[in-house]
């Protein structure tokens, strides 16, 4: 959503798209390389745009469960947080489970 100039430690230069593997991310996210303040502000972006759209949001979750890391979650809580969304999707379900989100409690759990 947000232009490259702002989330240039989550985007390929080149490209200007995310970078397209997992692994990719994963080296550039383990390794420091990519910025807790532009992960969550593409994410409020994102879901800025979707509730501009009218969806009601009632929880995140992220591509390939990437919200999994802590250096992700913790970002994208924070907007989540902001945007009145007070779940995030438990990839650790059984498919068909009754309750494939998480609710988090609390304020203290989003910081």
């Amino acid at each position: 959503m947000l232009p490259i100039q702002e989330i240039s430690t989550l985007a390929d230069s080149h490209s200007g798209r995310f970078h397209s593997t997992l692994g990719a991310f994963l080296e550039r996210l383990l390794t420091g390389r990519m910025r807790s303040e532009e992960i969550e502000a593409e994410a409020a972006a994102q879901i800025a745009l979707l509730q501009s759209k009218g969806m009601a949001l009632t929880h995140i979750d992220t591509h390939k469960h990437t919200h999994m890391f802590p250096a992700v979650l913790r970002p994208v809580l924070r907007a989540a947080k902001a945007a009145g969304i007070r779940a995030v999707r438990n990839p650790l379900s059984r498919p068909g489970a009754c309750a494939p989100r998480l609710a988090l409690p609390g304020c203290g759990a989003w910081k």
